[in-house]
């Protein structure tokens, strides 16, 4: 799906862009200003397989050798794991990222769908799961234990857990250090979305190392640019000292839901991380286009997640400043 996700801010002329599940760029003031002194080659060829920034992930994170790959954004990893294993049964509890269904259909694999309520009787059924954790559209966030358990169980299954929002959790139920245990678990991480730089496009696929040989035969060489390479690199030599104040925007973000909730004629889902699912009396095409039109905010339209209606849609937590904003405007149409 090339349209039909957030960060179209590309399409309007928006103040405040709503729609993207990012931490704010000023959180981030650090590392913008590392980047704009930092310096390399376009002139030469980057490493085929980005190999020195796939050893400092697996340094930064105490994984194995030859369990992780670079990808050009997390969305490469959801389309490699989907022809690693094209011609299975795929399940997908809905609502979630629609690229997983569109991944999966475009390698021939048949796609079967259930609420997650349902996922312990569906899982029967299939061989792969996609799995959102937290999950995209509504922030839920399964722990720990419960998907170990699956794991275990379910032995034969292949999981494919997307956390590229695990950063942006104050609760970690990553499984990422367990690749090395569990052969039936690929683990999806991004560092952009928590950095706040989208544009670079750079994320991780780890996975227990029996699997390495077979994935690189499925990568395809050279899809990490030079630029996304550099700064990986300078995020992972300076990490502690450039990472966001997570606990700061995350009390941010509690107050933005509370405020979300006190609004006539809007239902707020809670979630476990910084964006939240909401649905209105008001259709969200409509409401998205009169938020651009006369405020000139962006939120994501969420009609297009497979089980919800059209009046969802999500938002996710910027400045105290545009949180102020968004909130004015939206007492102002659903009064």
């Amino acid at each position: 799906m090339i349209h039909g996700h957030g960060g179209d801010n590309y399409k309007y002329e928006v103040e405040h862009d709503f729609s993207s599940n990012i931490v704010p760029v000023e959180f981030n003031k650090k590392l913008l200003a590392f980047i704009s002194n930092l310096k390399f080659d376009f002139t030469n060829y980057p490493e085929p397989d980005a190999s020195q920034v796939v050893r400092m992930f697996q340094n930064h994170y105490n994984l194995p050798a030859n369990s992780t790959v670079a990808l050009n954004g997390a969305t490469e990893g959801i389309y490699l794991w989907a022809e690693l294993f094209r011609g299975r049964r795929f399940l997908i509890p809905f609502p979630s990222f629609s690229e997983y269904e569109d991944a999966a259909k475009r390698y021939g694999s048949e796609v079967i769908f259930c609420g997650l309520d349902k996922l312990e009787r569906e899982i029967l059924k299939c061989e792969c799961l996609f799995l959102c954790n937290p999950n995209n559209p509504n922030g839920a966030l399964l722990h720990r234990e419960y998907l170990l358990s699956l794991i275990e169980t379910y032995e034969d299954k292949y999981f494919f857990i997307d956390e590229v929002y695990m950063d942006l959790c104050l609760s970690n139920e990553s499984l990422l250090n367990y690749v090395d245990k569990y052969r039936n678990i690929f683990i999806l991480r991004s560092i952009t979305k928590f950095f706040s730089i989208p544009g670079v496009r750079l994320g991780f696929l780890s996975f227990n190392p029996v699997h390495y040989e077979r994935v690189l035969s499925y990568k395809y060489p050279w899809s990490i640019n030079s630029c996304a390479i550099e700064i990986g690199k300078l995020i992972f030599s300076h990490f502690q000292e450039i990472k966001p104040n997570i606990e700061n925007y995350m009390r941010i973000v509690g107050e933005f839901y509370e405020d979300l909730k006190s609004i006539k004629n809007l239902q707020v889902e809670k979630s476990s991380t910084n964006f939240f699912l909401c649905k209105s009396n008001i259709k969200s095409s409509s409401l998205k286009n009169t938020l651009i039109r006369e405020y000139k905010i962006l939120i994501r339209d969420a009609s297009n997640f497979r089980g919800l209606t059209d009046y969802h849609f999500r938002v996710s937590t910027q400045t105290p400043k545009a949180n102020e904003e968004l909130l004015k405007a939206l007492c102002s149409i659903l009064r």
